[in-house]
């Protein structure tokens, strides 16, 4: 099968939103620490390449959080390898059960489009490929291949979307334990996927948005959920990711830190924050 297609929008969104508050969350108010918005900027080779705009909201009327994500690239980014995406969920908060979720993806030559439907303790999804010729932007007209995939079921329990589980783990109230691992079950890609999680320890760093904060070093991986069984869990993953989470109380990822195919190593740092 060769390298995974979705990798660099796993690492950027699902290891992003999903993680930052997995291992770090405390209990917050709906109604206002919900009113958020985040900036990053992705940093390669020292230069500043794309954005990702996270903002939500909470409509009482229907009692929904609504939550959505935005990756941007530089123009000069897209002529080596495109990569923009969107990612939704409706999440109710006083069930902390997804109700829809999407996923919109431009990634080098390929384009995805998913939506998840949770229903009665099931995931349908829907998923759309399109191939293109080339890994630039813009795309040629002329298309390589065309592939569509049926609606199908997932187990719902156990699994979350990536945006609605952001907020489910922020829920559930955990302090850190330096050295321990988590293993929590996600749908990146419509597929089954373990994330795993590992505390490493304190360590200071630096952002736009704060300057230097102490922070909570930690290492994360995505792998198959066969494999997440127990021995050395990380060995088995092909990539690692680092991230440091502000170690105050409101857990704010500062920094990520990872490889990425055909650009190596990158870095999302935090621009800006704010809170209605």
């Amino acid at each position: 099968m060769g390298a995974d297609p979705m990798k660099p929008i796993k690492i950027v969104i699902s290891l992003f939103l999903f993680l930052l508050h997995h291992t770090f969350a405390h209990t917050l108010s709906i109604n206002s620490d919900f009113q958020e918005s985040m900036t990053y900027r992705i940093k390669w080779m020292g230069m500043v390449v794309g954005r990702i705009h996270l903002s939500s909201e909470v409509n009482a009327e229907q009692g929904l959080l609504q939550a959505n994500a935005k990756v941007d690239s530089f123009s000069y980014l897209q002529k080596i390898y495109y990569i923009g995406g969107f990612f939704g969920t409706h999440w109710n908060y006083k069930t902390r059960q997804s109700h829809y979720a999407y996923e919109e993806i431009y990634q080098g030559p390929q384009y995805f489009k998913r939506t998840f439907q949770f229903y009665r303790g099931n995931v349908f999804v829907e998923n759309r490929k399109i191939a293109f010729d080339e890994s630039s932007w813009p795309h040629n007209s002329s298309k390589q291949t065309i592939k569509y995939k049926k609606q199908y079921t997932l187990p719902a329990p156990g699994y979350l979307d990536l945006l609605g589980s952001f907020y489910y783990i922020r829920t559930a109230g955990k302090t850190p334990v330096p050295g321990s691992v988590e293993i929590l079950h996600v749908l990146p890609a419509g597929k089954k996927e373990s994330l795993i999680l590992q505390v490493l320890g304190q360590e200071e760093t630096s952002s736009a948005a704060f300057g230097n904060t102490e922070c909570i070093k930690v290492k994360t991986a995505l792998q198959n959920p066969k494999h997440a069984g127990g021995g050395d869990l990380f060995f088995k993953t092909k990539s690692h990711i680092l991230m440091w989470i502000s170690y105050d109380e409101n857990y704010i990822p500062v920094k990520i830190q990872t490889s990425v195919d055909y650009l190596g190593t990158v870095y999302i740092e935090l621009e800006k924050y704010s809170r209605e």
